[in-house]
Formats: structure tokens, sequence, C-alpha cells
């Protein structure tokens, strides 16, 4: 299917195959299932990729193109994990991993902005366009079309072939290609694509996974294992950001399935419905590309709620969904006029409902040290898995800018709080309905918590801004401006120093003590 549809020859196409196959034998080990030949298998009739163009039993996790090198990389890693596995079970001692260098990195970055790409003329130019918006709006990354491939160095090719796939980051030199193929026009689909050329690996690939996802290896297909293998913390960078359920990068819930059971649980179940969604981008998402692209020395605006730096405009915030403000200090204002902020008590249980088209954002606040406890009584919304556009979000960890909980369906549904925040948006259409009861926990007697929940800063319901004071100037010439600390257009700053004696005793006490007399642009 791929022979004279991508970069790859028969005989390189051969090869990889041949490597697949030897990922997932590794890959059936770890996880403890019986291996089967992926070449045997790809001679046996399937509906997969009709049904699920992005999940390609002969690419790796289903829509990736490694290179040799990559492959080479990822073969490695695996063998690692099952030496680490096996030295486990026999309980002797684990070799250290080895170190890579960043030139042996998979998510190979792109350093020349914009990021040149061509059209195919049978792709679906809507659907391309719609994507590449997705990550040119939120992010610093800019793009520009051109109409040949020669004489463009690297750069990106969309073509129509049979399914989705990308290769991850940038890779050699020239063209590289990203089909958008039958089934895969949805924005979310393309900008999923788009994210792995960027160098997105699949959210389920985290090294961390294994706190917030179960893989179900008892419901996967033979021979398809190796779609689920996991990455190290030395090659993947998350930037601190919080697992994702919310990702667009994210498997669903029966990838790969060979009984039509879940082969991806999560470990909280309410985060079940999460998983798989193509709608768009989330804020993790953008966040983390633009810690990855668009780094630099920040302008210090004190965010707040996961917030960070707007990389199109320094002067504010950039804030996850239902939280507004320069800095996140706020609730969103909404069309439907709904949502506010509310303080919960703990000896009354308190009521919130909402029905009808809209939307609605609710910040639930408790004291210091307290938890919030939610009992859901009703949800009415069009089911699915993932849900459809409609439903219930519920953000209750520690970080409550990363997606929450999504409910559309069930019976009633207790959630407990990680922090004395909780975050609900409703987001409705005309048949949908939801209630739910609230408080907050009563002091635990004393010895009772060995672990106290995440004190946040309350928000509020305004902007609030900080006064203007001017600084003295004392006297002594200004250095030159620094080179700007952000190269790609991102929220970068430029410094210079007045040269007083001064100055000259307080870096003598403590360098960070001159900020006051220094500026930045």
């Amino acid at each position: 299917m791929l022979n004279g549809q991508s970069t790859f020859t028969r005989e390189s196409l051969e090869k990889f195959l041949d490597d697949m196959d030897r990922l997932d034998a590794i890959e059936s080990k770890i996880l403890g299932v019986q291996h089967s030949g992926i070449k045997e298998r790809l001679r046996r009739p399937n509906q997969t990729e009709e049904e699920q163009p992005d999940m390609l039993p002969f690419l790796f996790e289903g829509d990736i193109i490694l290179n040799e090198e990559q492959m080479n990389e990822i073969l490695s890693e695996a063998e690692e994990q099952l030496e680490a596995k096996e030295a486990k079970d026999e309980n002797r001692a684990v070799k250290e991993p080895r170190q890579r260098t960043l030139s042996s990195s998979l998510a190979g970055r792109w350093s020349q902005m914009p990021i040149p790409y061509k059209l195919s003329s049978n792709v679906d130019r809507n659907a391309v366009m719609a994507g590449i918006r997705q990550w040119q709006d939120n992010t610093c990354i800019k793009f520009r079309q051109v109409y040949s491939t020669s004489g463009q160095g690297n750069m990106l090719e969309f073509i129509k072939g049979n399914g989705c796939y990308s290769n991850i980051g940038r890779v050699g030199r020239g063209a590289q290609q990203v089909s958008i193929g039958r089934g895969c026009e949805s924005v979310g689909t393309v900008a999923h694509e788009i994210g792995h050329a960027l160098g997105f690996y699949h959210e389920q690939a985290r090294f961390d996974r294994d706190s917030f996802i179960r893989v179900m290896t008892q419901n996967i297909q033979n021979g398809l294992a190796g779609q689920f293998s996991k990455q190290s913390a030395q090659r993947m960078q998350t930037f601190g950001i919080r697992y994702d359920y919310g990702s667009v990068m994210h498997y669903g819930s029966k990838g790969f399935s060979t009984n039509g059971r879940n082969t991806i649980e999560t470990i909280d179940r309410n985060y079940q419905s999460t998983i798989g969604q193509r709608f768009g981008l989330s804020f993790a998402n953008v966040k983390m590309m633009n810690k990855a692209y668009c780094g630099g020395q920040f302008v210090n605006l004190n965010c707040q709620n996961g917030g960070y730096p707007d990389p199109k405009d320094c002067s504010k915030c950039r804030c996850t969904d239902g939280v507004a403000g320069r800095t996140c200090n706020q609730m969103r204002s909404t069309r439907t006029k709904c949502g506010q902020l509310i303080r919960a008590s703990t000896g009354t249980l308190q009521t919130l409902s909402q029905s009808g088209a809209g939307e609605c954002n609710y910040m639930i606040t408790a004291p210091a040290g307290r938890r919030i406890v939610l009992d859901i009584s009703s949800l009415r919304f069009a089911s699915g898995a993932p849900c459809p556009s409609a439903f219930l979000e519920v953000r209750y960890a520690n970080d409550i800018s990363v997606t929450g909980a999504r409910l559309c369906s069930g019976s009633r549904v207790r959630i407990t709080s990680q922090s004395n925040q909780v975050i609900v948006l409703y987001r409705g259409s005309y048949r949908s309905s939801f209630s739910l009861r609230y408080r907050y926990d009563p002091p635990t007697p004393s010895g009772g918590v060995t672990s106290p929940p995440q004190t946040r800063r309350p928000i509020t319901q305004r902007p609030t801004r900080p006064a203007t004071r001017a600084t003295p100037s004392p006297g002594g010439q200004w250095t030159q401006w620094s080179p700007c600390s952000s190269p790609c257009g991102g929220c970068g700053t430029q410094s210079r120093q007045r040269n007083t004696p001064f100055v000259a005793y307080l870096k003598s006490i403590h360098p960070f003590l001159i900020s006051g007399l220094s500026a930045s642009k």
C-alpha cells in the first residue's frame, strides 16, 4: 500500500517491515503476549485500514514512518526495556540506559521558519489548510506554501496516500510526505499528523503512561503489540506538562482491538471517554509545542492556573479553556451568560445545574487545605467514546490547565478533587443538561492526612493589574541591548544594564538584586 505512494522503495519497505516484525517480537515479550509475524498478518484481509486509516498495522504506532536511523534507535530502546524487565523479574541489577546525544533524538525540530509546504493535486486542500491553521494560529510556528519541491530544502509535502501518516520530526533533506488520505480529513486528524511532523509522539507512548493508563494486552490483535511501545525519559521531552488524556495525539480506547473491547483503559475511569478526540488541539498540545519552538526567556507575567506567556502577545498570558484575564485569574464569560466563581461550603450540599445549548464555565473553590467533593446525579448528552462535541468536563487534578474528565453518559459519578479548586465546563446542545451537588471535605482529625491537597491562589472574577511605579534612575551609562532570547518569534526578551559603582556593589552581594537597575523589552 505504501510502495509508490511514499518515500519507500520496494527494498526499503521490505527492510522496514522486517524491523517492525522484530519490534513486535520484543514488545510481545515486554507485554507478555504471543508474537505472530506482521508479514503473515498483512496477507490476511482486514478492514482496519478503511475503518481506522490512522491505525495502519504496518506503520509504527499506526501512522508514523521511521527512517533507518530512527528505527534502529527504537529497536535499541525496546531491547533496553526488555532487558530491564527481565532483570527485574530475575531480581538482578539493571544496566544503566545508554545515553543518547541530541543528534540521535527522534524529535528533530525545524530550525528555519516559515516551514515550506506543498499540496499535491488530489489532496483535500481545505482539510490541510484547516490543520495548518490549528498550529499556526496558536503557536509561533509559521508555514509558507510553495508550488514545487525542488530547491526548497526541508519541507512538507501533503499527499493523498493510503491512510494517514507522517514522519516523526524533521528528517533528512528535501521534502517529507504527510499523507491525508481518505478518512483523514477531520481538522483534528490533520493537526495530529502535522504534530508528528513537528516532533510529537503519541501521548500514550509517554514514559510515565503507566501512572495514567493500562494497556489491555488480551484485546490487542496478534502481531500488533509493537504498536503500544513506550518511549524513555531520555528521549521524550514533556516540558513538565502533565499527561493529557484530551491530547489530539492520544490513541482512542479501541485502537488495534481484536474483539471490539478496549485496548487502552484509563486508571481513573472518569477519563475513559476523554481519550482519542480528534476535534482539535488541546491546551496542553499547544503549550508543549510553544515550549519546544518558542522558548527563550519569557517575560515574567506571573501567569496563574497553568497559563504561560502568549508567544503572539507578550503582554498577556495564554489561558486554558474556561479561564481568561491578563494573568489567567478570572473565569471566561460566554454568550450563554452563565458560569461563575463559586465558594463551596462544608455544612450544606449546594446544587449546580444547567440545560440547553451553550457554554458555561464554573470555578468551585474551597479554603486552603480542603478537597472538593462533587456528586453528579444527572448527565444528559449524546454518548460516545470519545465524547462528541457536547459534554460536561470536570478538571479536578492538581494541574487544572490540562484536559479534565469529559462525561457524556453513565450513572451517578462521585469526584474528589486533588486541590482546593475544581473547574466545571458545560458544553451543551439544545437537549443537553447536567445536575450535580458539591461541598468541601470537613477538617480531617489530626494525624489523618499524610499528604495534604495542593492549595491554589484564589481566582478572581475581574482581571487585576499591578500598579505602575516609577523607579529612580541612578547615574551611569547604559550598556548595549542584548540579542533577543527567542529566535523564532516567541516571547523573548532583550536587556541592558546601567554600570554604576552601586550596581557593582549589589552584584557582589547577590546577582538577582540588580533586576531593578536593568531594563528589558
